[in-house]
């Protein structure tokens, strides 16, 4: 889950990839296991929930990490 605080963010969902843009103020969910991806169109503040935990140092390029 995830709430958009501040910005505009793109979501692609599924094996085709369908593109979803969220902005301040919006909510969404993904069922368990979609594949999915972000991109962040511009300076964004997001709150994400995942159950279970999800492990960040596995996913977090070497350039973000700081």
């Amino acid at each position: 889950m995830a709430y958009i605080v501040k910005g505009k963010v793109e979501f692609s969902m599924g094996e085709e990839g369908e593109k979803h843009i969220f902005e301040e103020g919006m909510f969404f969910a993904f069922a368990p296991n979609v594949k999915h991806g972000t991109r962040f169109l511009e300076d964004s503040i997001v709150i994400d929930v995942f159950s279970p935990p999800m492990d960040y140092k596995a996913v977090v390029p070497e350039y973000a990490k700081g």
